[in-house]
């Protein structure tokens, strides 16, 4: 039978165990008749849900549709609503994909080697590890002697020049700061 949809919004397998077929709470309409729409998100179930289901509710208050995800992959969105409600929730959850897609696209992993320099690479309690880090965003692991660098191509190439720096010659060349005098004139 249906069950009352709103009950197990963003709630994985919920609602008395409908198996997606909710006729999403509309009067008289024979939604459950015909197969809802489906998207296959994949890896991206999680990102869909949000954290404690608040993307996935967000989603549903916005566009008026109700979502249903199985619980074992593959991973199918199930979408309950009109038309224009589906249309729009199909979208929102399309452009999540695309956007997240896109970023794994960009994403570039570099493995430097430190030999037996690792030490000072990682700076005592990883201090130069860190300010790698934060000079270039990018996500830096240390794997035996190795520092994996991972993130846009720029921020790895950044902190590559970096890891190199630190491994070749103990780190970049301190800034050069000139001291002059208050209201003296150069």
């Amino acid at each position: 039978g249906t069950t009352e949809a709103k009950q197990a919004v963003g709630v994985e397998g919920g609602g008395g165990g409908n198996n997606g077929n909710a006729d999403g709470g509309g009067e008289g309409e024979e939604e459950d008749q015909e197969p809802a729409p489906t998207l296959d998100i994949g890896d991206f179930k999680s990102l869909i849900i949000g954290s404690k289901g608040s993307r996935i509710k967000s989603i549903e208050e916005e566009t008026d549709c109700t979502l249903r995800i199985t619980k074992e992959p593959p991973f199918l969105c199930s979408f309950y609503g009109d038309a224009e409600q589906v249309e729009a929730a199909m979208g929102l959850v399309q452009g999540i994909i695309d956007k997240e897609q896109a970023i794994l696209d960009n994403t570039v992993t570099v493995t430097v080697d430190a030999g037996e320099k690792i030490g000072v690479v990682m700076g005592k309690g990883g201090s130069h590890i860190k300010k790698i880090t934060k000079d270039s965003h990018a996500d830096l692991q240390r794997e035996g002697n190795s520092i994996i660098i991972t993130g846009s191509a720029d921020e790895v190439e950044k902190a590559k020049s970096l890891v190199e720096l630190y491994r070749d010659h103990g780190g970049p060349a301190p800034e050069v700061v000139e001291e002059v005098e208050l209201g003296s004139v150069r």
